[in-house]
């Protein structure tokens, strides 16, 4: 394992870290987000603006794994098992939000599309997997590749979402006290 593969491992890592950017980039500039935020109080357990931060950490933990692998610096198997921890957290995120927030406008495309996701890539990871060991069609790991950047960039903006809708109960006395206003 030479320069050459760490630089790779940077360079895939660092890619789709800039997918995401880019795709939240383009959220922002929705006519859902420039229509300004649709608060709504959280008072679940985990908490969602918690998961937030964790689904999209999960994920880019999985993506580096990934590159792991494929630069031979790890075998399939923590890259396997971790892909079924982080899908199982984008998957159980996204239920979250749904099953507290079934109509939100910005909260349920997001979440639908990181359950669709997530759940293709797996399918993807399997296919690509067996395309691997035996030397199947190099294709369907590209497009594993692809659809995990798209998983990612897609727990962003849900992150992004959360971040920016759901207060947490008794958050909003908070933020003004903390922003040198009084409530």
């Amino acid at each position: 394992m030479g320069m050459e593969h760490f630089v790779a491992l940077l360079g895939e890592s660092f890619a789709q870290l800039m997918l995401a950017a880019l795709v939240l980039f383009l959220a922002t500039r929705t006519r859902n987000w420039r229509n300004g935020p649709e608060l709504v109080e959280d008072s679940g357990t985990p908490p969602l603006r918690a998961l937030a931060w964790i689904t999209p950490g999960s994920l880019f933990v999985q993506v580096v794994l990934g590159a792991c692998y494929r630069q031979q610096f790890l075998g399939a198997i923590p890259h396997v098992v971790w892909a079924l921890v982080a899908g199982m957290i984008a998957v159980i995120t996204a239920s979250f939000v749904l099953s507290q927030y079934p109509k939100h406008s910005g909260l349920r495309p997001a979440s639908w599309w990181l359950i669709g996701l997530t759940s293709l890539q797996i399918v993807l990871g399997v296919v690509a997997l067996w395309a691997k060991t035996a030397d199947g069609p190099a294709v369907l790991r590209w497009i594993h590749i692809l659809t995990g950047a798209f998983v990612l960039s897609t727990a962003v903006v849900l992150s992004a979402q959360i971040l920016r809708n759901v207060r947490t109960v008794g958050m909003r006395g908070r933020e003004l006290m903390g922003s040198g206003r009084v409530s």
